[in-house]
């Protein structure tokens, strides 16, 4: 299932965030969105995701404009983790992992054979069985990181969304959750947004560079941390470093 975003601008009242962004993602890619904070990184997820109109520009899902499926065929299809505070009321660890499956649940429906093994597995797969009774508000932040990510990979959507998904991840749990969205591009399209350069590096197929609402560069990592990308975009200095893994910018 292919996503297309063509042209899309976006506004915020009267201040424009986004400004004629264009690109697509695919199963067998994996694509990573960085820039600095207020680059409308997160905007431009939720619009992809759905969960935003667009100013001006077209998102179209598999060549049909994103607005045409209803709010539940999109949530089959299109999966989005945001940025998100643990609730306020003590949904256990397996109830809010379930909730990703509430979109192929008919209606008032409790979940079937189907949904109950999905979620076991990929509790199972994220090392989350001990905590699946816990309170999620009484988890500690990347506690709670590892449950969202579990609740997206319950969905089995076609295209997979994250925004900052290793954020409250230490160093092991933020290199193990890249690797299991290198492992979903094979069957999903993947976008991430990161601040971490080193893991855009190593993990991008496709990484785009956004300053100012604007896509600045987009390409290889090679071809997009350069020193001068990187002096025109984040205003410092960097020097970039060659590794096995990819390029590695040193800021100073």
């Amino acid at each position: 299932m292919f996503l297309d975003a063509k042209n899309l601008s976006f506004s915020y009242g009267g201040a424009k965030t986004l400004s004629d962004c264009s690109f697509s993602l695919a199963p067998g890619k994996l694509t990573i969105i960085t820039g600095p904070n207020g680059s409308g990184k997160s905007t431009l997820i939720h619009l992809l995701g759905g969960l935003l109109s667009p100013s001006a520009g077209e998102i179209l899902l598999d060549g049909k404009n994103i607005s045409s499926f209803s709010h539940i065929e999109r949530a089959c299809r299109v999966g989005v983790l945001a940025q998100e505070k643990p609730p306020a009321l003590d949904f256990s660890v397996a109830e809010r992992i379930m909730m990703g499956r509430f979109a192929h649940l008919p209606r008032l429906f409790a979940p079937g054979a189907e949904d109950l093994k999905a979620v076991a597995e990929v509790m199972e797969f994220m090392g989350l069985i001990p905590l699946k009774d816990k309170p999620c508000n009484r988890l500690s932040g990347g506690e709670y990181q590892k449950v969202l990510i579990a609740s997206l990979l319950a969905r089995k959507t076609a295209v997979m969304l994250l925004d900052e998904p290793t954020s409250a991840l230490d160093p092991a749990g933020a290199l193990r959750t890249m690797e299991i969205f290198k492992e979903q591009k094979e069957n999903s399209a993947v976008a991430i947004v990161t601040h971490d350069l080193a893991s855009a590096a190593a993990f991008a197929d496709e990484l785009i560079l956004v300053k100012e609402g604007r896509i600045f560069a987009s390409g290889t990592p090679e071809e997009v941390l350069t020193a001068e990308n990187i002096t025109a975009v984040y205003h410092c200095n960097a020097e970039i470093l060659s590794s096995s893994a990819g390029p590695v910018p040193i800021f100073r």
